[in-house]
């Protein structure tokens, strides 16, 4: 890329022979025919579900790749501190991933127009006494992204003076930090209250604390330098589709909270998840990867039709993890259907065979 040229006229080349112009950031990306974004997964920024890629900045972010006339290149981070070394690296165009604009990135990042505005929100392990202020977090233990805004909150409070304890990881993601909250293992954390109104359904563990005073505007980021076409272009881009009610329309269809979950089911299901998964996840995975199937789609059937139970038996005959027909165990050469291994790999084959 650092060596593209922008096209001279003949009369140019005459009197500048050595001389050409190198393509702005803006020209690069039209000239190779793609814009590569940079993001994580998960429900608020970028996931794939059965009509293909999608999430509320894949969605914006197609909508800046159809404008310049070029295909979106998704590249997905394993940990959110990854996103700056890879954008710094050159590895991609921009980062889209519900990134705040703070003090302390100004300097790393160009940052774009902010497209969505959020706050902060406290969140607990159920059962301990509710804290009405940061102050109050004194004495817990918390988890937080690494290198993130929520980070940073909690490292000017240390500076103001109060020795609050947290651990940053790399290696969770926000759903995943949740959850361990919620099953014990820490006792709060902090998260953008858009994106609880999506997860608080599944998560009966956790409570609302409080909500931080400080509004977090959220905004796309693009390396630092002279040449910010390429971030004009995004603003451009990003004012009319704050006019035309684009960004209405993706937080309405992203962020509006589903219907409500029986506290009681999901209470039951991050039991399961906790005490029966773990067992036979190697067995789910190992089947997935024999089919060229998502794992995550058979341990999703497997819970519908047992609850991951290896000796469920319906009234009708079915039996095992996966609960097969003894006619269907017959043809796949099972067995024994009660033994989770031979299920699981059945349910993988005669779904394969179905679809």
């Amino acid at each position: 890329l650092t060596g593209a040229t922008r096209p001279m006229s003949a009369s140019s080349l005459a009197s500048k022979p050595s001389e050409a112009a190198p393509l702005t950031r803006l020209e690069q990306v039209q000239e190779r025919g793609r814009l590569v974004m940079l993001t994580r997964n998960g429900a608020s920024s970028y996931f794939i579900d059965g009509g293909g890629p999608t999430g509320p900045e894949y969605a914006l972010a197609r909508g800046l790749a159809d404008r310049l006339g070029v295909a979106l290149d998704v590249r997905v981070a394993g940990a959110f501190d990854e996103l700056s070394e890879r954008l710094l690296s050159g590895e991609g165009d921009f980062i889209a991933a519900n990134l705040s604009r703070t003090a302390s990135r100004e300097p790393q990042f160009r940052f774009t127009l902010p497209y969505a505005e959020t706050r902060m929100q406290v969140v607990i392990r159920e059962g301990l006494r509710v804290p009405e202020r940061i102050e109050d977090l004194e004495g817990l233990r918390g988890v937080v992204l690494a290198g993130s805004s929520y980070e940073e909150q909690l490292f000017a409070v240390n500076m103001g003076g109060l020795p609050l304890e947290w651990e940053a990881r790399t290696d969770l993601g926000v759903e995943e930090m949740l959850h361990a909250v919620a099953e014990g293992e820490y006792e709060y954390t902090l998260v953008d209250e858009r994106i609880l109104r999506l997860h608080r359904r599944y998560y009966p563990g956790i409570s609302e604390a409080f909500t931080l005073d400080n509004s977090q505007k959220l905004s796309w980021a693009f390396q630092r330098g002279d040449d910010d076409s390429l971030v004009q272009a995004a603003n451009l881009y990003l004012r009319q589709a704050h006019e035309d009610g684009t960004l209405a329309a993706i937080e309405t269809r992203f962020f509006t909270p589903p219907e409500p979950l029986e506290r009681t089911d999901m209470i039951h299901f991050q039991a399961r998840m906790r005490d029966r998964l773990p067992h036979y996840l190697p067995f789910f995975q190992e089947a997935a990867m024999a089919n060229d199937v998502d794992w995550r789609l058979l341990v999703a059937m497997g819970y519908q039709e047992s609850h991951w139970e290896p000796t469920a038996t319906s009234a009708t005959g079915v039996r095992g993890v996966m609960m097969l027909t003894l006619d269907t165990a017959r043809d796949l050469g099972i067995e024994n259907r009660l033994d989770p291994l031979q299920s699981i790999r059945g349910g993988a084959e005669y779904f394969v065979h179905l679809k």
